[in-house]
């Protein structure tokens, strides 16, 4: 076969047997397991004024027990974040949230499956 003519995705592979299992393995890891069974909630955030306010919430946030990562996005006023939900949940950052000041609304489950998850609204 002729490598020129191969599309760069289709090209042979090089990796030698130990490689691709290595690839394979990392794939089932546990930090693979576990980051398919964090819950992820997006929080909609009243009362932030300014690009700080929106610092100040992800950085509370992120403090709380079995939160993976927080990420606040000033424009869009939502907070999203992905966490254990062994360890925690949408209430639990809500009232996280709240305690510094703002309002976060907590999305009731029926909501979310009505307009199914990052469905358009």
């Amino acid at each position: 076969m002729n490598p020129e003519l191969l599309p760069a995705d289709d090209s042979p592979s090089t990796a030698g047997p130990g490689e691709r299992h290595a690839a394979h393995s990392a794939a089932n890891s546990p930090d693979a397991a576990r980051a398919n069974s964090l819950g992820r909630t997006d929080l909609p955030i009243e009362g932030m004024t300014c690009a700080s306010c929106a610092i100040r919430i992800e950085q509370r946030l992120g403090k709380q027990r079995g939160v993976v990562s927080a990420s606040v996005n000033f424009a869009t006023r939502v907070a999203t974040v992905r966490y254990d939900p062994a360890k925690t949940g949408a209430a639990a950052l809500a009232r996280a949230v709240e305690e510094i000041g703002y309002k976060a609304i907590v999305p009731s489950a029926r909501a979310h499956h009505a307009t199914g998850a990052g469905g358009d609204h």
